[in-house]
């Protein structure tokens, strides 16, 4: 009787055993492609505007700017939506400081509903090819050094039958090297509640 359960029970260990080294293997990958921790240095209050340690000077400039008005008394809204467009296209379009692919720029700026479905869609297009960072990266990847915005138009735009006042602005930017990158663009951004949200980008 003994020995009538010897066979499955080995089978049974082999199997766990497999699972166990699959599960191991899986969150190793996953821990690998998952941005690491970066120190942040700076939040808006009331915004979950996040300044990090690794945030170029650009970037790091117009956040303070940003940080500036909105703890003003009345924020004007139009140079809110001016500034969120900037730091929205220098953290999306600065690759040379992310982590790796799914380190994905400009998050913090997008309306809440449309994260997810941007960040997939940055994964697998601009960021898709961005080499993990480390010491053996050596990939050339673009900085905005400089940004500007060329005209401002106020719309409205529709997102689930809810009508929000909505600014189009059209921006232009260079970077330290020219490596190809989009250099022209337009965001659209609406107003909702005390807070503008980025809900579209388009090349010009």
């Amino acid at each position: 009787m003994k020995n009538k359960f010897k066979f499955p029970l080995v089978i049974i260990f082999i199997i766990v055993l497999i699972l166990l080294v699959a599960g191991g293997m899986f969150i190793l990958k996953k821990s690998k492609d998952e941005p690491s921790k970066i120190k942040v240095l700076d939040v808006i209050d009331g915004f979950s505007y996040e300044l990090k340690e690794n945030d170029t000077e650009l970037k790091k400039t117009i956040f303070k700017e940003l940080e500036k008005l909105l703890k003003s008394k009345d924020v004007n809204y139009e140079e809110y939506a001016k500034l969120l467009s900037k730091i929205f296209i220098v953290d999306v379009f600065t690759l040379d400081n992310k982590i790796n692919k799914y380190d994905i720029g400009g998050v913090d700026f997008v309306l809440d509903s449309e994260k997810e479905k941007f960040k997939n869609i940055m994964s697998d297009t601009l960021y898709s090819y961005i080499e993990t960072k480390n010491d053996k990266r050596k990939q050339e990847l673009p900085e905005v050094k400089d940004i500007s915005i060329t005209s401002l138009q106020s719309t409205t735009v529709t997102i689930d039958s809810k009508e929000y006042l909505a600014y189009d602005i059209n921006l232009k930017w260079s970077y330290k090297k020219d490596l190809g990158y989009d250099t022209e663009g337009k965001v659209t951004v609406i107003k909702d509640d005390n807070k503008i949200y980025v809900v579209s980008y388009n090349k010009i």
